[in-house]
C-alpha cells in the first residue's frame, strides 16, 4: 500500500470530520464566550500531568516518519513556552516553525503571543491581552504585528454574574477606533440554557445563531467547556478532544428561528463502579422537514475502578444520507493507569480495500507539583528560584528531593534549544545546589528544567549583559 499517497485522503477526512466544517459547529469548538474564563488555580497536594513532548509521526512506505511535534516548556506549573516544529527528512532534524508565548501570574493567563520563524528569525505575528479581576478575566484585546507595532484587531468584554460568564460584547478595530461587531448572552431556564447571538448592524443586533444546551445551567456549561478547551490543549488535536457539551444550534433566517443541526450523546456506566464504559454522540442536520444523522462517534473505555475510566478507541462514521452510516476513521488509544493520560493515539482510515494506519501521535507527560502540604516534603521534588536574578554571569540553583532520584538539570535559550546541562545522574535524597556560569551565552531570558523520572519543573531566569 503507498501510504504517501494516501495521506492527502486522510488529511481531508481528518478536516471534513473532525473541524466539522459547519458555522456554528466550528466556533462552538473555540468557543469565544468562553475565551478568557480562567480561573487562579486552585492549589492542591497532588501532582498535575501536562504533556511536555507531543510527536506526530505518518506513515510511510518504509514505516513511521516524523511529521511534527509540539514542545512545552513550564515556569513551575505554569506554562511559559510551547514550540511547534516540523521534521526535515532530508536534514533529519526538527525545524522551529511557530512558538507561543505566555505570561502567567497564579495560575491565570495575563497575556498569549504567537511568534512564528522566518528566514532563521523569530518574528512576531499575534498576541492577546487579558484583563482580570479577582482572578476572573473581564476582557481580552487581540493584536497583530504589522509594519513594526502591533495593530489592535479583536476586543471581547465579558457580563459576569459572580464567577460566572453570562454574556460578551465582542468589538473590531477599524483603524481608528472599536467598532461593535457581535455579542452574545446566555439565559438560563429550567429546561436549559440558550446562547444567543447577534450581529450589529447600524442603530440595531440582528439576532443570528441560536444554541440550546438541553439539563444544562450556566455553571455546569462553563465547567463543560473549559474541560474540552483544556483537553484540547492537552490532546493536541485528537478526535477525542472534540467531543462537546450536547446542543441544538439554530439559525435566523431574517423572521425566524430555523433548525439546522443537533448533537446528543449516550452513556454507558460500569455497575457497580459507576465508571464511564461507552459513549455514542450523534449529530444531525435538519433538511428543511426532518433530522438526518450526519456523523457518530462510539468511544470505548477501560474501566480501571472507583469510577475511573480511561479510553481505548474512538470510531468516528459518517452519515448515508438515509439514515445509516459508514466507517470512515479509528482512533486508538494507549495510556497509563497510573497516571490516567493517553500515551499514543493511532489513526487509521478505512477504505473500500481495508483498513489502514495513517498517522500516530505520542505523549510524554509530565509531573507538576501543584503545591505541598509540608514544604519540606514537596509531592515530586521542589526546584528553588535562581538566586541572584537576574544575574551576570553566575547563579546558584538550588534543588530538594524526597527520595533518591536519577536527576536531569538542564538550561534552554528561549528558542527551546538546550544550552547547557548542568546536573545527571543519580542523587540521594536531600538538598543539591550548583553554581551555572553563563560566560559566552547572551542576555535575555532562560528556563531551566529539573526532570526526575516522569515529574518536572521549570522555572525563568534572566541574563543581564
Amino acid at each position: 500500500m503507498n501510504y504517501t499517497l494516501l495521506r492527502p485522503v486522510v488529511v481531508a477526512l481528518v478536516f471534513l470530520f473532525t473541524a466539522i466544517p459547519v458555522d456554528g459547529q466550528s466556533r462552538r469548538t473555540e468557543n469565544r464566550l468562553f475565551k478568557g474564563a480562567e480561573r487562579i488555580a486552585s492549589k492542591m497536594s497532588t501532582v498535575r500531568y501536562r504533556p511536555d513532548i507531543v510527536v506526530r509521526q505518518a506513515r510511510v512506505d518504509e514505516g513511521w516518519q516524523n511529521a511534527s511535534q509540539v514542545r512545552s516548556l513550564y515556569d513551575g506549573e505554569d506554562l511559559a513556552l510551547r514550540f511547534f516544529d516540523t521534521w526535515n527528512a532530508d536534514a533529519e532534524a526538527w525545524e522551529p516553525q511557530q512558538r507561543s508565548q505566555f505570561a502567567v501570574s497564579s495560575g491565570a493567563i495575563l497575556s498569549d503571543a504567537e511568534w512564528v520563524m522566518i528566514d532563521g528569525q523569530w518574528r512576531p505575528f499575534s498576541k492577546t491581552d487579558y484583563a482580570l479581576s479577582e482572578g476572573l478575566v473581564t476582557a481580552y484585546t487581540d493584536f497583530m504585528f504589522q509594519d513594526g507595532s502591533w495593530i489592535p484587531a479583536e476586543q471581547g468584554t465579558y457580563t459576569l454574574s459572580g464567577e460566572l460568564t453570562v454574556g460578551a460584547l465582542f468589538r473590531i478595530w477599524d483603524g481608528t477606533s472599536w467598532i461593535d461587531s457581535e455579542r452574545v448572552r446566555l439565559e438560563e431556564s429550567a429546561t436549559g440554557v440558550t446562547e444567543t447571538w447577534e450581529s450589529a448592524a447600524p442603530g440595531f443586533w440582528v439576532p443570528t445563531e441560536r444554541y440550546v444546551y438541553p439539563g444544562r445551567n450556566v455553571a455546569d456549561l462553563q465547567t463543560a467547556w473549559l474541560a474540552v478547551q483544556d483537553e484540547m490543549i492537552d490532546l493536541d488535536g485528537l478526535m477525542l478532544s472534540l467531543r462537546l457539551p450536547d446542543y441544538s444550534f439554530d439559525y435566523h433566517d431574517g423572521s425566524a428561528w430555523q433548525p439546522q443541526e443537533r448533537q446528543t450523546t449516550d452513556r454507558t456506566y460500569d455497575i457497580p463502579s459507576g465508571a464511564l464504559t461507552a459513549e455514542v454522540i450523534v449529530t444531525e442536520e435538519h433538511d428543511g422537514s426532518d433530522w438526518v444523522p450526519t456523523g457518530r462517534s462510539t468511544v470505548e473505555y477501560r474501566v480501571l475502578g472507583s469510577a475511573r475510566s480511561l479510553p481505548t478507541a474512538l470510531h468516528f462514521e459518517s452519515g448515508d444520507g438515509v439514515g445509516g452510516f459508514f466507517p470512515v476513521l479509528t482512533e486508538s488509544y494507549d495510556a497509563r493507569e497510573d497516571i490516567g493520560k493517553i500515551t499514543s493515539a493511532t489513526l487509521s482510515v478505512d477504505t473500500p480495500v481495508g483498513v489502514y494506519e495513517l498517522e500516530i501521535v505520542r505523549f510524554n507527560w509530565l509531573g507538576l507539583a501543584t503545591s505541598v502540604d509540608d514544604p519540606a516534603t514537596p509531592v515530586a521534588f521542589q526546584l528553588d528560584q535562581n538566586y541572584p536574578n537576574p544575574f551576570n554571569p553566575q547563579t546558584l540553583i538550588a534543588w530538594s528531593l524526597p527520595a533518591p532520584a536519577t536527576v536531569e538539570l538542564e538550561v534552554f535559550d528561549a528558542l527551546g534549544r538546550r544550552v547547557a546541562t548542568l546536573a545527571s545522574g543519580p542523587f540521594a535524597a536531600g538538598d543539591h545546589e550548583v553554581t551555572w556560569l553563563a560566560d559566552g551565552l547572551p542576555g535575555g531570558v532562560y528556563l531551566y528544567r529539573l526532570t526526575a523520572g516522569s515529574a518536572s519543573v521549570t522555572r525563568a531566569m534572566t541574563l543581564l549583559k
